[in-house]
């Protein structure tokens, strides 16, 4: 399984490309009447930017793509999940099927390649992972794994919690977790890597964001969290 995207339903779209681009330093890549590709440097997807009017979901929803080998066999196993889903089959003979997931998350897969990936040299920023709530880890990371055919990352847990786990697919990494550290529904937070983040906090204050700060932790990580134009956490 490989992440080709994340696809994130804004409420403007002008709006949301000039944050990703101008603030976060995303790289446009592609962009068509009803939305845009964006893609950071090194990564195996892109984020997607879709106005709310194109589709029947909630500003700040978003949806998983993910190219995969064997979709009638993912098919097959979701009814044993008793997950409905729908498989179309297309002229250029793929396969898509689209279904919820178990946490209110929204879920494409394809049998199409992967897209090529643009390079994304230009780009100060990458995904790195995001992260899901789940009110059952041990169900969430058997339908993410049996399912979708994610990998588990061995002997990964969050300050010694047993009760979040790290799937990897692709370059990005999953976590699923039973307590989502901010208030949305399905989706804790998006999370990226970028090259210089006191640059990028300067960007952040200047385009007004309101930005919280945290301090290095014992890996000499330093965080930074802030919402983006649908109070997406970042």
């Amino acid at each position: 399984m490989v992440l080709n995207g994340i696809i994130l339903v804004v409420s403007d779209l002008g709006d949301s490309v000039d944050f990703y681009t101008r603030v976060l330093g995303m790289k446009e890549i592609a962009r068509e009447s009803d939305e845009v590709c964006l893609q950071g440097r090194e990564i195996g997807g892109n984020l997607i930017l879709c106005p709310q009017e194109s589709v029947d979901m909630d500003e700040g929803s978003i949806i998983m793509s993910f190219s995969v080998d064997n979709l009638d066999s993912i098919v097959q196993e979701l009814k044993r999940w008793d997950i409905e889903s729908e498989l179309k089959n297309n002229d250029d003979g793929t396969q898509e099927a689209t279904f919820p997931g178990p946490n209110d998350e929204f879920i494409y897969l394809t049998t199409a390649p992967p897209p090529a990936m643009a390079g994304g040299e230009e780009s100060e920023i990458c995904i790195n992972g995001f992260a899901l709530k789940t009110n059952d880890v041990a169900y969430s990371v058997n339908f993410y794994t049996q399912v979708l055919g994610a990998k588990e990352i061995e002997g990964w847990t969050y300050e010694d919690n047993p009760e979040n786990v790290g799937l990897q697919a692709g370059d990005i990494a999953i976590e699923l977790s039973s307590t989502g550290w901010f208030e949305t529904k399905g989706f804790s937070f998006l999370r990226f890597a970028v090259n210089n983040l006191n640059h990028s906090v300067q960007k952040l204050e200047a385009a007004g964001v309101d930005v919280s700060v945290e301090d290095v932790n014992e890996q000499g990580w330093r965080w930074v969290f802030f919402d983006d134009p649908d109070d997406v956490r970042i």
